[in-house]
């Protein structure tokens, strides 16, 4: 703007120093021509400064946004430098205290597990859905004994695999969260069972029988009532 009002100022000048020179009688054209000059010089001067600052400015403005864009992608790559690493799968299944046999059933795929669900068989569910009971059926609870193989109800009352799908009966942990505990859903008896696996046996801890030096011994048994 310095440089501009500068200019304006030398024009000024040399007009007047032209106006010194005219004689008198020509004063009145001249003063119309000076008016003019000085307006058309106000203007080019005007001009010329606002297209200076504008560019100067617009520069500004486009090194402003590219450093900011530039800041934005360093702290960006920072975050992600510092983000820990997911651990791979077999870690995971691990601290969970799975096998790497069971590994596959750690993973639960939803859409996968539904297109193989049949009505007419037992069929394990997510935990998810057992606590979720949308199915509204009556939901019960089953031991499984790992030691004799024998699935029993709360009352100790042994019940048929065929109820919960013998072959379910291999697969504790899946969509579970816990390696000893199974879902599964009989829609033929509308009812949804949480099985807990024992790796004790059902005759040891429900009837006290044990075996000890190749003879079995009995002990208390579990409950005591009057029967």
């Amino acid at each position: 703007m310095a440089e501009v009002v500068e200019e304006l100022a030398d024009q000024i000048e040399e007009v007047a120093e032209v106006t010194r020179r005219l004689a008198g009688r020509d004063w009145g054209f001249m003063g119309v021509g000076v008016g003019i000059g000085l307006v058309a010089g106000v203007a080019i001067g005007w001009y010329v400064a606002e297209k200076r600052l504008s560019t100067k400015y617009q520069k500004l403005a486009e090194d402003t946004i590219e450093e900011i864009r530039s800041n934005y992608q360093d702290w960006k790559k920072e975050k992600e430098e510092d983000k820990p690493e997911k651990p791979p799968l077999e870690e995971v299944v691990e601290e969970l205290g799975y096998s790497e046999e069971e590994s596959e059933e750690f993973v639960w795929d939803q859409d996968l597990e539904v297109s193989k669900r049949t009505k007419r068989f037992p069929y394990v569910i997510h935990l998810d859905e057992y606590k979720g009971n949308e199915s509204k059926y009556d939901q019960i609870v089953y031991t499984y004994f790992e030691g004799d193989d024998v699935l029993s109800d709360v009352n100790d009352n042994v019940a048929v695999p065929e109820i919960v799908g013998a072959e379910n009966l291999q697969r504790f942990g899946h969509g579970s969260g816990d390696k000893d505990i199974v879902y599964i859903r009989n829609d033929a008896l509308t009812v949804e069972i949480c099985i807990h696996r024992s790796p004790n046996s059902y005759a040891e801890v429900v009837h006290g029988f044990v075996e000890h030096s190749a003879k079995r011994k009995r002990r208390p048994p579990r409950r005591f009532d009057d029967d």
